[in-house]
């Protein structure tokens, strides 16, 4: 216990959940405080909405849920999870534990501006249920004054985290934003999923934590009267037992601080991968310019036939191409699109995107002797209706992944068919939506380093293809990633150097530009040579404006102020690019307050994190929706392609090398999102209008830093050294810029290095490559402070996991009810633990996600006994992913505190 009393805490509340109702049933029953709050939310969402019973969606959440239902209407996640948080916020509140500091994500942010009293609660669970969880609002709040919080605030080590969920997720990731060496303590308040606590005794359970940990509780609040007594209702109140009740021997027992010491350096040295990038010269910054190029190939003899086809098909080309692989007397599973999985006479069909389903498609082939071996995915070579694309392509092949890696699938091949993704030859109409499936294409390789992938490009039009020389292509060994098959010709893509032209690119001297992403490093930089070669007039569309006395509000007014003085007049226009109204907005005030709009620069962006195998598809949404729907809304405002067309002397999307790399493993939506852009610009830059989509390589500014933070430490300083070196200076950048506007093409690569080296070595760029090695031997470290008590491996199977746990996190013990994450776990090891417990104990399945379900020794070993056992494990998830691992995923390659916490 703390010595010290008085400790501050923080509220962390997290996005909506439409499982979160499932956790919260006796809280309900049973405790006064938490029961009014949600009784006050529901009556003021029934006002607004009379047809949503708040209590009754909670009480239907409670229930047990048929296998793949929903906990509660996934339309009311967002209400639900909030009025939840609120009641808890407020039990906890009136039992003298008082937050310092509110921090949230999406929906939580709502909570917190409820709680600081910056939003009645009317009005917050209003804009919850209109408008869903906040897009853009403040990350943390100080509860006494209102004010936005600086983010290193929640790195305090005195800081107890509190958790207002089942996981203590998002402040694992807040205790993170200082690499201290002792970061604070979290708590969870729910139980995680497959907890055996309940609701009631897990918020006791974290009460008591808390006191531990020497935050401050109103225990006559708690017990509701005087201690060990009845209330008025007959129910026994909880009271204060003094302890110990008989003498212990007389010992002194001193809390003393725990000694500051270094962290053990890292003795791993960077893979030869990394060290052949590294060797690769720095070219002349007139030679960083590359063009993609085709050219014509020999087609390839047929390689080895697989015994059993999975072929996606729907219509056209894609059933005859289905019908003659067939025909070759291999055995062939069709899978269709369809409203729910079902079997049919000749495979499937599947609901698009669901990992689920086609869990059910691989567990079905494996039963019959038919493990996946080849999977060919025809379902965009015809456009698919409007809205569904994504789902179609992008969605399903990472749900695929998925699935193939649940069953233990470790190595087969994949095919992606599609029309329309690559300009190949003249004349060829690109589809940016299909284009989209170069993400998991890439990326699958990387993260699942068994399975082997090819894109095969195929004409838009109709005239330009035929099924025969695709099942040709079919037949032959996936051993290039990229083909595009034309009129009967084969070609594989390459690049080349760009020489320098001596054209002038199309910048006026007090011309008007809109940049988005306008207050970024990357834009701002191009912004302040804009102003300083041009005198341009700017307009920024940023999520946040100036307002605001915060140390962010400070810096983005000091940066505009900067831009005035070197001479650029400057409006700031607040708004997401995915609104459209924001994007119009923006148009509208570049051409009334300046009379004209000359150029767009889009450069928003969202980076990409998190390996495939944690993410779902409305997290993919959030890094594809700025440079996917922000296109859009841009080409809407603008009006592209209409009578009353914006004429711009340019447009430029701000891409990124990843859609010929892949940028490794944790960028499959990255990598699609960017694929877009390259796809729309060469879509549209047709006739006058001047449409350029720059592929950039890597800065030397870089504000996306924690996306390295799940690697091991010499690669981290390897990334951190190599970009130092190789990156793109902002003057360089203005440099390269100019010239790729003055080639006048649609696509630029700008890469410091020779880009075909680069894109040829980006293969091996896989999570093995990156992943850190477990140790049986070298030097272990003491099991770290824990809230959790130490309790002793027990029997084979646990003492066979907390080994594996050892060796991956090289610590000295682990205990049975040890929290993997709490110990400094990450996605990373936990896929290199999965794949060494499923070998060694024979297992046909055990899920890499199977850790965020059963995080402790004792959960796991459980899990392994009844697989090994031929029983259903009981902490697999449905497609309605617990909190837990929706957050996880959200914070990438999920930084790891080992290392720090060793220290102490």
């Amino acid at each position: 216990m703390d010595a010290a009393r008085g400790r501050p805490v923080a509220f962390v509340f997290p996005d909506a959940d439409d499982t979160v109702a499932a956790t919260v049933s006796e809280l309900s029953r049973r405790e006064p405080v938490f029961r009014a709050a949600l009784d006050e939310c529901a009556e003021l969402v029934r006002r607004d909405r009379p047809d949503v019973d708040l209590i009754g969606e909670l009480t239907h959440g409670a229930e047990p849920a048929s296998a793949g239902a929903t906990a509660v209407r996934t339309d009311l996640a967002g209400l639900t999870t909030f009025a939840v948080q609120y009641a808890l916020a407020r039990t906890l509140i009136t039992w003298g534990v008082q937050p310092g500091l509110l921090a949230g994500y999406g929906t939580g942010q709502r909570v917190t501006t409820c709680l600081s009293g910056r939003l009645d609660l009317a009005d917050a669970l209003a804009l919850v249920s209109h408008r869903g969880g906040a897009a853009a609002g403040p990350p943390a709040v100080r509860t006494l004054t209102g004010d936005t919080a600086d983010p290193t605030l929640l790195a305090d080590r005195e800081l107890v985290l509190l958790e207002i969920g089942p996981a203590t997720v998002l402040a694992d990731l807040a205790r993170e934003t200082e690499r201290s060496a002792d970061p604070a303590l979290s708590v969870r308040v729910l139980p995680a999923p497959g907890a055996a606590a309940t609701d009631d005794e897990s918020l006791a359970e974290a009460l008591a934590q808390l006191w531990l940990l020497g935050v401050d509780v109103d225990w006559a609040a708690y017990s509701g009267r005087a201690p060990g007594g009845l209330a008025d209702d007959g129910q026994l109140r909880p009271g204060r037992v003094p302890l110990p009740t008989y003498p212990f021997q007389r010992s002194r027992y001193w809390i003393e601080a725990a000694p500051k010491t270094p962290g053990a350096a890292a003795t791993a040295e960077p893979a030869n991968l990394f060290e052949a990038i590294a060797s690769l010269p720095k070219l002349p910054e007139d030679q960083w310019l590359h063009l993609p190029v085709w050219r014509q190939t020999v087609n390839p003899a047929p390689g080895p036939q697989p015994e059993s086809w999975l072929v996606f098909t729907r219509e056209g080309v894609a059933d005859e191409a289905a019908m003659a692989l067939r025909d070759s007397g291999s055995a062939v599973s069709l899978v269709r699109p369809g409203e729910r999985f079902a079997t049919t006479d000749d495979g499937f069909t599947v609901r698009p995107g669901v990992t689920a389903d086609l869990l059910a498609v691989l567990r079905a082939l494996r039963a019959a002797g038919r493990p996946l071996e080849r999977a060919v995915h025809l379902w965009t070579m015809e456009p698919p209706a409007d809205g569904v694309g994504t789902a179609y392509g992008l969605d399903t092949l990472v749900a695929l992944a998925q699935a193939a890696a649940e069953v233990g699938g470790a190595e087969w091949a994949m095919d992606v068919v599609v029309a329309g993704t690559q300009e190949v030859v003249p004349g060829d109409v690109t589809d940016p939506e299909a284009a989209m499936v170069t993400g998991p294409c890439l990326v699958v390789p990387l993260e699942y380093p068994g399975v082997t992938a090819r894109l095969v490009d195929v004409s838009s039009s109709p005239a330009g293809r035929s099924s025969r020389e695709l099942v040709a292509e079919l037949r032959r060994s996936p051993t290039d990633r990229l083909v595009a098959l034309r009129h009967g010709r084969r070609w594989l893509p390459g690049y080349e150097s760009l020489p320098v032209t001596d054209d002038t690119a199309p910048f006026r001297d007090g011309g008007v530009y809109l940049v988005t992403g306008g207050l970024g490093g990357i834009a701002l930089g191009l912004a302040e040579r804009l102003a300083v070669q041009h005198r341009a007039r700017l307009v920024l569309l940023a999520r946040r404006g100036l307002d605001g006395t915060d140390e962010a509000s400070r810096r983005r007014n000091a940066e505009v102020a900067r831009l005035q003085e070197l001479g650029a007049e400057v409006e700031v226009v607040v708004g997401d690019v995915t609104d459209p109204d924001a994007v119009r907005r923006a148009v509208a005030v570049a051409r009334e307050r300046f009379g004209a709009l000359h150029g767009v620069l889009h450069a928003a962006g969202v980076p990409g994190m998190g390996l495939m195998q944690f993410k779902r598809p409305q997290e993919m949404q959030q890094v594809l929706a700025p440079k996917v729907a922000g296109t859009r809304a841009l080409a809407e405002a603008l009006r592209i392609g209409e009578a009353d067309e914006v004429e711009l002397d340019f447009l430029v999307l701000f891409s990124s090398i990843t859609t010929a790399t892949g940028g490794g493993p944790g960028q499959v939506d990255y990598c699609a999102a960017n694929a877009f852009l390259d796809g729309w610009a060469a879509q549209h830059a047709v006739g006058r209008r001047r449409v350029l989509a720059v592929d950039w390589g890597e800065w030397t500014w870089n504000a996306w830093e924690d996306g390295l933070a799940g690697y091991d430490d010499s690669l981290q300083e390897f990334f951190r050294a190599n970009r130092a070196r190789f990156g793109i200076g902002f003057d360089e950048g203005w440099r390269s810029l100019v010239r790729a506007l003055a080639s006048g093409e649609s696509r630029v690569v700008v890469s410091t290095q020779d880009f075909q080296t680069v894109v040829t070595g980006s293969a091996q760029f896989t999570v093995d490559a990156v992943r850190p090695a477990a140790e049986v031997g070298g030097e272990r470290f003491p099991r770290p402070e824990l809230t959790t008590m130490y309790q002793e491996p027990n029997g084979p199977v646990e003492v066979a996991v907390a080994r594996s746990w050892c060796d991956a996190l090289r610590l000295q013990e682990i205990g049975v009810q040890d929290n993997f994450f709490e110990l400094g776990g990450n996605s990373l090891l936990g896929v290199s633990i999965v794949t060494t417990l499923r070998r060694e104990f024979e297992l046909d399945e055990l899920a890499p996600h199977i850790l965020y379900e059963a995080p402790t020794v004792a959960a796991l070993a459980a899990v392994i006994e009844a697989a090994a056992a031929g029983e259903p494990s009981t902490a697999a998830p449905d497609d309605n992913a617990s909190q837990v691992r929706a957050q996880l995923r959200r914070s990438g390659l999920e930084s790891s505190a080992a290392a720090r916490r060793r220290a102490r």
